[in-house]
């Protein structure tokens, strides 16, 4: 062996070990030896412990596996995964497995992935696995591969994913192709749904398929009617929208999404509609019309947003004052902030105070007597990143002591606040673009495109019908059976559950993770 080879040996042993005992610092390090030769017994031996860990039953052990090979982007562990992701393998992990491909992307990623959605000999929530991670990974590869699997055989499942990672590529050139996947939307369900969803985002006109989806006794297709018919301005839309919102007494999500579709139209005229349903009965319908009557730029939102959030029907529901808090912060008003600042029980109340703060004259200050107190390292983080990019200085040096034992303290001992140190006269260092980027993702979780956004990634998770993509025998059947067949036959159906178990926590956590509709 070669000087250098020991060296890249020893290094990668080190670094290796280092991974194993996790840790921010390190994050960085790790990135240096994403081009590590496969053949390294100590990454060979890390690959497959966390392989390993991917056979475990806890979905978020599974998850902490697949970044820690994934993230690093290690083409290295490719030879591995492909190992186990293999047709009739039958391994319940294969799943996260294969999920794993979309933190290592590449060609590789997406040869593999086209392979096992094209594969009939693979399990159907491999390919559904697949599908959904051709829509990530995108480029021309994928959409080719998305486009032949509608000229095959699918069951309805594979469909809606399909249809689903049609919609997430947004590619013109595949109208043909989700034309294929549902041609008649006679009957509203699942499949019709997400295909409308496909055909909208590949530029089809489907104002007709709305009107009937919004129609429809399936929920799931109304509400993505409501999201699709945000982005249509015309009368026929508005007036499903209008229909959808007087189911709020017996379909409240459904109501929600019409609140976001009419709150993303231009214009004003449906504002006192919105108004109104800050006073509903269901909790979701009043949040969600807070969340609308930020987008709107007039003094009568302004106060109808204040009169709620000091109004007894919400004094107990923290989801409805922080999109009224929020909501307010959108608008600049800031004459709430010490209300919800003093919400000791609730962080995210905290921390919709400190947008509202933002348009205080007082705010550096005040941020100062939130930080001696404040406990929660969220809030602590943000109102740090907020006197930061206020004051556009670095904190001064006494700081860290006048905050005692505050959870202020603790961020400030971490990384990258640590380096403040370091660039006190440099406006434009790594740790300013960091503070700013913390308060900026607070502001967009409020904005019309991220809550769109984040319904549509909700919706996708009711279209797939997780649990019922595997048909898990039942009961009654098996123990009808008699003799030893009723035990063989449980053992059979636990090992059934036990995969449906892996698909849908590995498959959930992984849309919600990765904001599936999110660029």
């Amino acid at each position: 062996m070669s000087h250098r080879t020991a060296a890249t040996a020893a290094a990668i042993a080190i670094v290796t070990g280092l991974v194993a005992r996790s840790g921010v610092a390190q994050d960085h390090v790790l990135d240096l030896i994403s081009i590590a030769d496969a053949r390294n017994p100590a990454l060979v031996r890390f690959i497959d412990e966390q392989l390993a860990v991917m056979g475990q039953s806890d979905p978020q052990a599974r998850r902490a596996a697949r970044e820690r090979i994934g993230r690093r982007a290690w083409r290295a562990a490719l030879p591995s995964l492909l190992r186990e992701i293999r047709p009739r393998r039958n391994r319940p992990h294969a799943v996260s497995v294969l999920l794993t491909l979309d933190w290592i992307g590449g060609h590789e990623a997406e040869s593999i992935a086209r392979r096992v959605l094209l594969d009939e000999r693979y399990r159907r929530s491999e390919r559904i696995a697949a599908a959904l991670l051709l829509g990530r990974l995108g480029g021309e590869g994928a959409a080719r591969a998305i486009a032949a699997a509608t000229r095959q055989q699918m069951a309805k499942p594979l469909k809606v994913a399909v249809a689903i990672a049609a919609a997430r590529l947004r590619d013109k050139r595949l109208a043909n192709a989700v034309r294929r996947l549902a041609p008649s939307a006679q009957r509203a369900n699942e499949l019709t749904a997400a295909a409308t969803l496909a055909r909208h985002f590949c530029g089809l006109d489907v104002k007709g398929a709305v009107d009937q989806l919004g129609r429809s006794n399936d929920p799931v297709s109304r509400r993505v009617a409501c999201l699709i018919a945000a982005e249509l301005d015309d009368g026929a839309t508005g007036r499903m929208l209008r229909r959808c919102l007087e189911l709020e007494n017996n379909d409240k999500w459904t109501a929600a999404y019409a609140l976001v579709g009419i709150g993303s139209r231009p214009g004003g005229q449906l504002e006192p509609l919105i108004r109104r349903r800050l006073a509903s009965a269901e909790v979701e319908v009043r949040e969600h019309a807070a969340i609308a009557l930020g987008w709107f730029e007039t003094k009568t939102a302004v106060d109808a947003l204040r009169a709620a959030a000091t109004a007894r029907a919400n004094a107990s529901d923290p989801a409805v004052r922080e999109a009224i808090g929020r909501a307010l912060a959108r608008h600049g008003d800031a004459t709430l902030a010490t209300t919800f600042l003093h919400e000791l029980g609730h962080p995210r109340l905290r921390i919709a105070g400190l947008l509202m703060l933002e348009h205080a004259r007082d705010a550096v200050q005040r941020i100062d007597g939130l930080l001696a107190r404040e406990t929660d390292p969220a809030v602590a983080s943000i109102a740090l990143s907020l006197r930061l990019t206020r004051t556009g200085a670095p904190l001064p040096a006494e700081h860290a002591a006048r905050v005692g034992r505050s959870a202020a303290r603790k961020v400030l001992r971490s990384h990258p606040w640590a380096e403040l140190d370091r660039y006190r006269d440099e406006p434009g260092a790594p740790v300013w673009h960091w503070a700013r980027r913390i308060l900026e993702q607070e502001r967009e979780r409020s904005s019309m495109e991220a809550v769109r956004m984040a319904r549509l990634d909700a919706t996708v998770l009711e279209l797939l019908h997780l649990d019922r993509l595997l048909d898990v025998p039942d009961r009654r059947v098996v123990g009808s059976l008699g003799g030893v067949t009723p035990r063989l036959g449980a053992t059979r159906e636990r090992r059934r559950a036990n995969e449906l178990s892996f698909f849908e926590k590995d498959l959930k956590l992984w849309l919600l993770d990765r904001g599936y509709f999110r660029r």
